[in-house]
């Protein structure tokens, strides 16, 4: 395996029935939205480093396919994506400070 002088840390869960069950990178870059479980059926879970106000979802096109105002106070939320189309999306939120957080959401 090629390097390209880049080195990155990944961490494995599984759980005790040998599936596994997400692939992370340990701690929280600035400016990351941790997404889970990710891919996602039916909710999303989505936190960042404050409280938000607003998540957008994005297609790859760049188009808004969903957005919502978010309760006050809180870093974690969760949030229905049953009615996304299968395929991978872009989430955004905003946070109190007015700093936005991105991930990629992943929608079988």
């Amino acid at each position: 395996v090629e390097s390209f002088g880049f080195r990155r840390t990944f961490v494995l869960r599984v759980n005790t029935g040998y599936s596994m069950t997400g692939v992370a990178e340990p701690g929280m870059a600035a400016g990351t939205l941790v997404l889970y479980p990710n891919p996602g059926q039916e909710y999303i879970r989505f936190r960042a480093e404050e409280p938000l106000m607003r998540l957008e979802i994005l297609d790859m096109t760049g188009r808004m396919v969903g957005c919502q105002a978010l309760p006050s106070g809180l870093s974690e939320h969760l949030t229905d994506i049953h009615d996304l189309s299968s395929g991978v999306y872009r989430c955004r939120t905003l946070g109190r400070s007015g700093r936005w957080y991105e991930g990629k959401l992943i929608r079988p």
